[in-house]
C-alpha cells in the first residue's frame, strides 16, 4: 500500500492537473486511485487531509483552466476555419554512423471552411450587446417614454388602477 507523504501529494496533485478528477471531462475518482496505487477508500481518507484536498483542487482548477483554453481555442479554429499543414517523415537507420536517413517527406494541406453556426455562437456569446439572436425594439422615443394610452374604464377600475400606480411608483 502507498504510503501518504509529500511527495506523493505532489505526484498526486501533478496527475489530476494532466487528466483531470471527475468533472469537466476527467477521469473518475476510481481511475486516479488506480494509477496512484491507492484504493477509493484512501483517496477519500487522504482528502480529509488539508494539504491533500488543497493540492487537488488546485490541480483540479488547473485542468478546468487548460480543458477551458484548449475548446475555445478549437471553437475559434472551427468558427474561423483555417489551413492545416502536417508534415509526414519515413526515416531509416543507415549508414555507419548511425544517424537516420531521410527516405521521404509528404506535405498534407487540409483546408477548413469557417463554421457560420460556431461563429454566431461565438460573436453571441463574446460581445452579446452587438450580437444577440433576440431582436430589440425600442418602444420609446428618441429615448424619450411615449405617451400613454388612453382607456375608458368605470370609476370602480380607475380607482383602483389609481392606487395600484401608486404603490408601484409609476
Amino acid at each position: 500500500m502507498t504510503k501518504y507523504c509529500k511527495a506523493k501529494v505532489r505526484e498526486c496533485a501533478e496527475w489530476v492537473e494532466a487528466h483531470g478528477l471527475s468533472q469537466h471531462g476527467g477521469a473518475t475518482i476510481a481511475d486516479f486511485a488506480g494509477a496512484m496505487d491507492i484504493n477509493v477508500g484512501t483517496y477519500f481518507e487522504w482528502f480529509k487531509k488539508a494539504d491533500f484536498s488543497e493540492a487537488i483542487k488546485k490541480a483540479q482548477a488547473v485542468f478546468r483552466s487548460k480543458t477551458l483554453k484548449r475548446v475555445e481555442n478549437a471553437l475559434l479554429k472551427k468558427a474561423t476555419g483555417g489551413v492545416s499543414i502536417t508534415e509526414e517523415v519515413s526515416l531509416i537507420e543507415a549508414g555507419a554512423d548511425g544517424k537516420p536517413t531521410l527516405t521521404q517527406k509528404t506535405v498534407k494541406r487540409k483546408e477548413t471552411a469557417p463554421d457560420t453556426a460556431a461563429a454566431i455562437f461565438l460573436l453571441t456569446n463574446i460581445d452579446p450587446k452587438r450580437w444577440r439572436n433576440a431582436q430589440h425594439i425600442d418602444h420609446t422615443s428618441d429615448g424619450e417614454r411615449m405617451g400613454g394610452v388612453n382607456i375608458i374604464v368605470d370609476k370602480e377600475t380607475a380607482d383602483a388602477l389609481n392606487e395600484l400606480a401608486k404603490r408601484e411608483n409609476i
